[in-house]
């Protein structure tokens, strides 16, 4: 039988929405419903019973983009397809990634454009369909594990019957299972576990084991019949007529039911309900059956343990828990007779430790043993365990039956079993434990090591006390001191600490916070030299004790380096107030240090408004937010380039460029286009320390420019919606015509009909053509990665088997945005006419004048008629943009494009790039 999809067509073009119900109906495998919108489209799907969706794009109030996110929100799992005119590849890939099945592109021949749709209706809702098979299956299987699990781990039967019932539930996606118990005094089934949409379900209905009017039902059938009892609608099946209304209130359609145990004293039912009609098919139907014979299993097993419970008295109920300890144990145990000494027991984890058999251990004594290399620990222990009753050895060396030697700890005791003597020797593997010791040795001695040799002063001290325990190899040299002129002193007791008081209060702030830092303290060497250092000190726990260390950074040479940069500043500052350029200076941490005249005339604020004060230019420098921010209209702060706003290291700031409006608003300048230019100061090693900033205002330049982009917006959208609408209305055309074909025999008119059909045709191209073309030029040329670019183009064509070999690192060129799909364009015509193409090939070659892109192939070439027509318009309408336009986009920024391969040796392109228009990254 085939069964029928029902499709819902969402197009803004009532023609379109005709055309494509005549030919989706005209077969019996679809039913079409129409919409003209997107709105119009969600409120159908509440209610029709939608099983796949055809979309067009460009729709007003809401596109297809739109349209599928709202879908999406309320059902995953419906078949979509975007069917449109508009063929962008950004438009293909968002469709994608926000869940649709298919893209498929309006304008080709209509017969095989509806086939193909057909097609891919049929194949996304199989796939759909496939799927959620699939994933049902899966978290039954899922179910099946998880019940497995609680039946070992549950020992109480409706303990378990209530976990089981939450599993299917919450694991199964189940809408409700109950599960019940035959009472054989009433003759009913009583539930005792229950999960999930129930909301008084149960408390409404009587199943009766017996036969009679209350035992037609799926539940009570089984149990009789002994075997599982499905309804798969019941909204139609008579036997739930009693509670049909009840159970579609519940969501419930179709339930089936499973009896279990039936040969034991808890025999029952368990019942499934699904919230769609036709769930419950014969893979699921076997999977919970097999569910139902593992409870089944388990319930027979709950009443043998039972019965095994009672017989056994309380001395084998101990031995068996002495007996699961012994053999589980993750010790090595050897039991021993208590008199001779001889072995008469071992567990399983010794001889795996050991890699001897039962046999060789039982009868022998522990000097017997081949393991224990030396007898006379065995013999003594043994003597000494007749005596005391307890022995225990920390580390003894053993040796494996392979050879392989290991150290164990060995505890035994003395027992009582009865009347009996016996002894329990516990063996315990080591190994690891020395390995770590020996690993926490090693650390030891790296530190030390570390603590001795670092290039910083150490001072340690005990965090109880203050008073010092250590001091490495530097700071005695730094200072002059001996070690025994720190040890057990405060620091304020030292004499190189001029300000005790900052010692004192260096410790109490420790105490309560863990760490201090001083950035600039003056100490004092033996040799009453003045040194200046950095100071920072951090809480430590060593095991369970704090400890204190001090890290002493002398800072003398720094400092020295500050002052000469201070003196390069006030030069610098010199310079910049004779400029007539609007500038000013930021340090290495982003704070502006320098304002001159210009910008002063220009913003009308003055240099100490900026600097401020000295208190105030110590404060600017406490703060971690940079000055310069602090001139900035906050929401354009996060616009700044990454080196303005401190987010990058200082080796990072380099020379740059960036426009925007707004930012100096703080500071008076207000709604003005300023361009920054930024280049860095350097220090002697080349080290970036600053930069100097110089602002231009375009805000005349920027105005012309808005309008222009203004001026573009209107017409691109004036011509997008012509597209689109002439475009939808060819497609309309054209389709009449293929069904005027098939009806009317007359020659001559379908002669007609043919001329007309290639002048629709045409009329498309020329549409399409001038699409294209349309978009070169729109954007500004930028600066871009040659092979980022090349690499764009390549993931967008995937080229199935061939070698793509990029050897243009570096280069940059100067470019119309769209010259992505000039490389777009080379390959796919590669792929399309070179015939046996294996192999593409990208290089660059620099002359003394322009920089040549050179793209290959090992195809068929180009014929030398071909060559000639190459880039005219129309020459390859039917490979996308065309070398046409390919040529027209490079042409934007002055690069040109020729053809040079040899036929039958493949293509051989080469883009020339004049000089000035590109570059290679870290070349000067």
């Amino acid at each position: 039988m085939v069964l029928t999809i029902s499709v819902l067509f969402v197009d803004d073009e009532p023609g379109l929405l005709d055309i494509g119900k005549l030919f989706l109906e005209r077969t019996s495998e679809f039913t079409v419903t129409t919409a003209s919108s997107a709105s119009v489209a969600l409120d159908l799907l509440k209610s029709n019973g939608i099983q796949a969706i055809v979309s067009d794009y460009q729709m007003p109030g809401m596109d297809g983009i739109g349209f599928l996110k709202r879908v999406r929100a309320m059902d995953k799992a419906i078949p979509f397809i975007l069917f449109t005119g508009k063929g962008r590849e950004e438009i293909a890939i968002e469709a994608f990634e926000n869940g649709a099945d298919f893209y498929l592109q309006k304008g080709g021949e209509p017969v095989s454009q509806f086939a193909e749709l057909m097609h891919k209706i049929k194949a996304a809702v199989d796939h759909r369909q496939n799927e959620a098979q699939v994933t049902t299956l899966n978290r039954l299987y899922t179910v099946l594990s998880a019940t497995n699990k609680a039946i070992v781990r549950i020992h109480d039967k409706n303990e378990l019957l209530n976990e089981i019932c939450r599993i299917a539930v919450e694991k199964g996606g189940f809408t409700m299972v109950w599960a019940g118990i035959a009472n054989p005094v009433n003759r009913l089934i009583e539930p005792v576990a229950v999960h999930g949409m129930s909301e008084g379900y149960l408390d409404r209905i009587t199943i009766s084991i017996d036969d009679g009017p209350r035992s037609l039902g799926p539940t009570s059938t089984a149990f009789r019949d002994g075997t599982y009892n499905v309804c798969n609608d019941i909204a139609t099946d008579e036997r739930m007529k009693p509670v049909r209304e009840s159970a579609l209130k519940q969501g419930y359609h179709s339930l089936a039911a499973f009896p279990f145990a039936l040969d034991t004293k808890n025999a029952g039912v368990i019942t499934f309900y699904a919230s769609v009609s036709g769930y419950f098919t014969d893979q699921i139907v076997r999977l919970l059956d097999e569910q139902s014979s593992d409870l089944s299993f388990a319930f027979v097993t709950f009443d043998h343990e039972e019965q095994r419970i009672t017989a056994e008295n309380d001395l084998k109920t101990s031995e068996l828990q002495y007996r699961r300890l012994f053999q589980t144990a993750q010790d090595a145990i050897l039991i021993l007779d208590g008199d001779t000494g001889e072995v008469i027991d071992a567990n399983k984890f010794i001889l795996d430790m050991l890699g001897y058999p039962l046999e060789y251990f039982v009868g022998k004594h522990l000097w017997e043993l081949g393991f224990i290399k030396d007898k006379s620990i065995a013999q003594h222990a043994f003597t000494e365990l007749k005596m005391n009753g307890y022995i225990r050895y920390e580390d003894i060396p053993l040796e494996k039956n392979d050879g392989q030697g290991f150290n164990v700890e060995f505890i035994s005791n003395v027992y009582l079993v009865g009347d009996k003597k016996i002894i329990q020797c516990n063996i315990r593997d080591i190994t690891d434990k020395k390995l770590v010791q020996d690993a926490l040795r090693a650390s030891e001695t790296r530190y030390r090591r570390l603590f001795e040799t670092a290039q910083d002063g150490i001072l340690i001290l005990d965090e109880e006390t203050g008073t010092i325990v250590d001091a490495n190899k530097f700071i005695l040299e730094m200072l002059g001191y001996p070690l025994e002129y720190f040890v057990g002193k405060h620091l304020w007791e030292l004499g190189f600490i001029k300000d005790k008081s900052i010692a004192q209060h260096a410790f109490t702030e420790l105490k309560m916070n863990g760490y201090i830092r001083y950035e600039n303290l003056p100490l004092e060497t033996k040799d009453g030299q003045g040194i200046n250092v950095e100071f920072i000190s951090n809480v430590y726990l060593v095991g369970d004790k704090k400890i204190l260390q001090c890290n002493i950074r002398d800072i003398t040479a720094r400092k020295l380096a500050e002052d000469a940069l201070a003196e390069s500043d006030a030069r610098l500052n010199s310079i910049l107030q004779g400029s007539p350029m609007p500038q000013f200076v930021i340090d290495k941490d982003h704070r502006v240090i320098s304002w001159n005249k210009a910008i002063e005339e220009y913003s009308g604020v003055h240099e100490a408004e900026v600097l401020g004060t000295r208190d105030q230019w110590k404060a600017f420098y406490a703060t971690e937010r940079p000055v310069l921010a602090d001139l900035l209209v906050d929401e354009k702060i996060e616009l700044l380039p990454e080196w303005y706003q401190g987010t990058v290291t200082h080796s990072r700031l380099v020379e740059g460029a960036y426009e925007t409006t707004g930012f100096l608003q703080k500071i008076g300048v207000s709604g003005k286009w300023l361009y920054f230019t930024a280049a860095p100061i350097r220090n002697a090693d080349g080290a970036i320390i600053g930069a100097v900033e110089t602002l231009e205002d375009i805000t005349e330049r920027k105005s012309a420019e808005e309008a222009l982009l203004q001026a573009n917006k209107k017409l691109t959208i004036l011509n997008n919606v012509t597209w689109h609408d002439i475009l939808n209305q060819l497609m309309g055309l054209r389709t009449y015509l293929e069904l005027s074909k098939r009806e009317i025999k007359d020659s001559r008119i379908l002669a007609y009909i043919d001329k007309e059909e290639k002048v629709t045709e045409v009329i498309q191209w020329q549409i399409e053509f001038t699409r294209n073309y349309h978009d070169i030029g729109a954007q500004a040329p930028k600066w871009q990665i040659l092979s980022d670019i090349i690499s764009l183009a390549i993931r967008q064509l995937n080229p199935p088997g061939i070698g793509v070999n990029v050897a243009v690192k570096g280069a940059e060129i100067f470019a119309d945005p769209l010259i992505e799909k000039v490389f777009y364009n080379l390959m796919e015509n590669s792929l399309r006419h070179g015939d046996h193409v294996t192999h593409m090939d990208y290089s660059v070659r620099e002359t003394e004048d322009d920089l040549i892109i050179i793209y290959c192939d090992d195809g068929v070439g180009i014929s030398g008629e071909d060559k000639k027509k190459l880039f005219q318009k129309g020459f390859g309408k039917h490979t996308g943009l065309g070398l046409f336009l390919s040529k027209e986009i490079l042409a934007i920024t002055g690069i040109s494009i020729t053809e040079n391969g040899e036929p039958g040796k493949g293509v051989r392109f080469e883009i020339t790039v004049p000089m000035g228009i590109y570059r290679f990254a870290g070349r000067t």
